[in-house]
């Protein structure tokens, strides 16, 4: 995947995350503040960097499943996401979008790709 490919994946999870936020938090929320980064992401009036995790074995199925949460990682809040869509698993987040310690990931399980 190209990092033009994998920045458009990324930025469809990010529209996901807001639609889904929008419904579990409503419009306010999804429309606050905190999020106008996000939306600037979403529109391409701001560049952004970040990564893509891949879970390298996976079976298919026939579920479309995606969950996010608020998390904090290395004391940086963020929003981790995960989306499963018949057995393709990708994983990324909102805030920080850099992977913590890419030594420490399990290259034979994860594939990361990062933009």
């Amino acid at each position: 995947m190209t990092p033009r490919y994998t920045r458009d994946l990324v930025r469809a999870l990010y529209k996901v995350l807001l639609g889904f936020i929008c419904l579990d938090q409503g419009q306010r929320a999804a429309m606050s503040e905190r999020f106008d980064e996000a939306r600037a992401m979403i529109l391409g009036a701001q560049h952004f960097h970040g990564y893509l995790a891949l879970l390298c074995h996976s079976e298919p199925h026939a579920l479309v499943h995606f969950a996010y949460q608020e998390v904090a990682i290395m004391d940086a809040p963020t929003i981790a996401m995960h989306a499963d869509f018949f057995g393709v698993n990708l994983i990324t987040d909102l805030d920080r979008r850099q992977v913590v310690d890419p030594s420490r990931v399990p290259r034979d399980q994860i594939a990361v790709i990062e933009f």
